[in-house]
């Protein structure tokens, strides 16, 4: 006779003491989180306040501080301050419109011929944005009033420039076939040049001092100096 199997297809229950000790641990992490939420309100509540604190006696520092700067405040340091920044602006405008005469005089030196010479010079300003240059020419013969003209003309720096008054004064001969000897060209004319103070501003030098180092460097002294005369 067969003997009956000892296992069972119904399942087994589940002891009762193993699900105890999963409840018992479960509720011991929730008690965890619980007294940890109950430390941190408390925390977080303190440190709102102390920070409120905080802000409110930085907040009363700056009113005490504006208060006190507004009963030292006088109007006639705020009139010296307004005066001093309207010299400045105005010291401004005068370095940017400041014009460059040797600039100018370079321009017209550059474009004049050896064969022309100027008997006198006067530079004025005839508006806000040019310089008008009014001058006495002396030359030798018409080609070289219309050579210099046109180099004159051709000049990008020269804005505009106009001849009048052409004199021209013929060399006297004497009763003894000579000549007499003038002083001046035997053509004179005016010539009125107007420059752009934009072509002639004047731009400063900007000179670059040696460092110090390189000075000491570079010295030497009285003892190294006979040495090397006596070498």
């Amino acid at each position: 006779m067969s003997e009956i199997p000892s296992s069972s297809f119904i399942p087994k229950r589940k002891s009762i003491d193993n699900v105890r000790q999963v409840r018992h641990h479960n509720i011991y992490i929730l008690s965890i989180i619980i007294y940890a939420l109950f430390i941190a309100a408390p925390l977080a509540s303190a440190t709102v306040f102390i920070y409120q604190k905080y802000t409110e006696n930085v907040f009363q520092q700056n009113v005490i501080n504006l208060d006190s700067a507004i009963k030292d405040f006088k109007e006639a340091d705020m009139l010296r301050v307004v005066e001093f920044n309207e010299r400045l602006k105005f010291s401004n405008q005068l370095l940017n419109s400041h014009v460059s005469l040797v600039s100018l005089l370079n321009i017209l030196e550059g474009a004049t011929t050896k064969t022309v010479q100027f008997n006198s010079l006067k530079i004025t300003q005839s508006d806000h944005v040019s310089l008008l240059v009014e001058a006495e020419l002396g030359t030798d013969s018409f080609d070289n009033v219309l050579f210099q003209r046109g180099q004159y003309k051709n000049n990008q720096s020269i804005t505009s420039t106009n001849f009048s008054n052409l004199i021209f004064t013929p060399i006297t001969i004497d009763m003894d076939n000579t000549t007499t000897r003038q002083d001046k060209r035997l053509i004179q004319l005016s010539a009125q040049f107007i420059f752009d103070k934009d072509v002639i501003l004047y731009t400063p030098n900007i000179i670059n001092l040696p460092s110090t180092q390189q000075d000491t460097n570079s010295t030497t002294t009285p003892e190294e100096t006979s040495n090397q005369v006596s070498s």
